[in-house]
């Protein structure tokens, strides 16, 4: 256990911010957009080692943060079951808090944040790995040229995106993350 750690001092995202804001104390590369249950959604947590797994050869352990009250409360390792450990985590929090996470590794080289459990997420990382590969990254993420191509309203089911997440919303996105 890393003991009493807060967000301020070791997480990579900024306090106060919100998306579609720039939300990270650092800059990332390249970043990943989602709107799957980062605390229960087995395919995108599934998804998210995976993509993970490819960008960084190494073992870590996963530090998770409380998204509303950012403070630490716990850490995963990487062989265990992320789903199950995430679920451990958030049952023994959940009288404390009902926002999402925020999961990082310990160096800071990427971190995922989602401030509520149902909302839109960010996944945020410095790697030169090719991600292309990944057959279930379609599924679970999308990326700033998605979103573009959203914008475009090209269909009813483009438009009905940009309408559930908000043009403005959307275009902030792209100002901050693009």
């Amino acid at each position: 256990m890393l003991g009493n750690k807060t967000l301020a001092k070791y997480s990579a995202v900024s306090m106060g911010e919100l998306l579609p804001k720039r939300i990270f104390v650092s800059d990332y590369e390249r970043h990943l957009f989602f709107d799957a249950d980062i605390r229960s959604s087995r395919e995108f947590i599934e998804s998210l080692r995976r993509l993970v797994a490819v960008c960084y050869i190494e073992n870590f352990d996963v530090d998770v943060f409380s998204s509303s009250m950012l403070n630490f409360i716990g850490s995963i390792k990487y062989a265990s079951d992320w789903v199950d450990e995430l679920s451990k985590i958030h049952k023994q929090n959940i009288v404390d808090d009902a926002g999402g996470f925020i999961l990082q590794d310990g160096n800071r080289r990427w971190v995922a944040y989602q401030r509520y459990p149902s909302g839109f997420g960010v996944f945020a990382f410095n790697s030169t790995r090719d991600i292309g590969g990944i057959t279930e990254l379609k599924d679970s993420f999308f990326d700033a040229n998605d979103v573009f191509n959203w914008l475009q309203k090209n269909n009813s089911h483009d438009a009905d995106l940009v309408k559930s997440f908000g043009e403005d919303f959307l275009y902030e996105l792209l100002e901050n993350y693009n």
